[in-house]
């Protein structure tokens, strides 16, 4: 498994604070953090820290000024990692990865990948960090409903807007129509996107966090695969079954091309965001 993408950008964005690029994210909060998730947090509250760790577990919230030493297996299992950043109708946390099957079967929501016929997906699709798969929109809002109840910190579906925040500040305002901008040349999509194109003979999803992030941090934000919006109509991001341009930040798969709330492709999965 590939981790040190992961690694190498949360260690990264320890030095975003003050970037002049980080357009559209708040970066509110104390000064520096060493040591990521057993270190001084510093003086940084919920209410503004730019980076959360959520424990699946318990539900307990954990502010960050930085991340500097995340645990990957950690984020990748019982705990999710969420970017603030600045929408129209005001701040989100964002899931820096796609959820993953370990994050989702702590969840409470099973593990509905493995009904999927193994020849269809790979042998390598099934694994904790690997995204949730086989999701459908009615199985994502039971699960979540479930959780909220008994934690103070809701879990939920990103709408649209969350999401557009996500890849337009990923993309440090580069206004093309992926986070790294408009090129497709078959190296700069290998570096950061699981699609048709880049997938080899070996189908399936990847390890969440394999690629480069955009650049405040997020993964897979295209390819990988589709990410559910709430309302249950529409998905984002494409997958790895899909070519490149179905990844395009501003495309929808929406009910004409019969998704309904039942519906449990095995390419469709989640992203989520996080109230406090």
């Amino acid at each position: 498994m590939a981790t040190s993408s992961l690694l190498g950008c949360l260690a990264a964005l320890a030095g975003c604070g003050g970037n002049g690029g980080d357009v559209g994210v708040s970066m509110g909060g104390g000064g520096s953090a060493g040591g990521g998730l057993n270190g001084n947090q510093g003086a940084v509250s919920l209410a503004m820290a730019p980076w959360i760790v959520l424990d699946l577990a318990t539900g307990k919230a954990t502010a960050l000024a930085t991340m500097s030493d995340p645990s990957t297996t950690a984020l990748r299992s019982t705990s999710m990692a969420f970017r603030r950043v600045t929408t129209p109708g005001g701040e989100i946390l964002v899931a820096l990865c796609e959820t993953t099957q370990a994050q989702w079967t702590l969840l409470g929501g099973g593990t509905p990948w493995t009904a999927i016929d193994a020849a269809l997906v790979g042998s390598q699709a099934v694994g904790g960090d690997r995204p949730a798969f086989a999701l459908s929109y009615r199985a994502i809002t039971a699960t979540l409903t479930a959780w909220n109840a008994n934690h103070s910190s809701q879990l939920r579906l990103p709408t649209s807007t969350d999401w557009d925040a996500a890849v337009s500040t990923g993309g440090g305002g580069s206004g093309g129509a992926f986070t790294w901008g408009s090129a497709t040349d078959r190296a700069t999509l290998a570096a950061h996107a699981v699609v048709y194109e880049t997938g080899g003979a070996s189908p399936g999803p990847r390890a969440v966090g394999s690629l480069a992030p955009s650049p405040l941090g997020f993964f897979d934000l295209h390819g990988n695969v589709w990410e559910w919006l709430d309302g249950g109509t529409q998905l984002v991001g494409g997958s790895w079954r899909d070519g490149i341009q179905q990844a395009r930040s501003g495309n929808r798969l929406g009910a004409d091309a019969l998704v309904g709330a039942d519906t449990d492709h095995l390419l469709f999965g989640v992203r989520l965001t996080l109230r406090l």
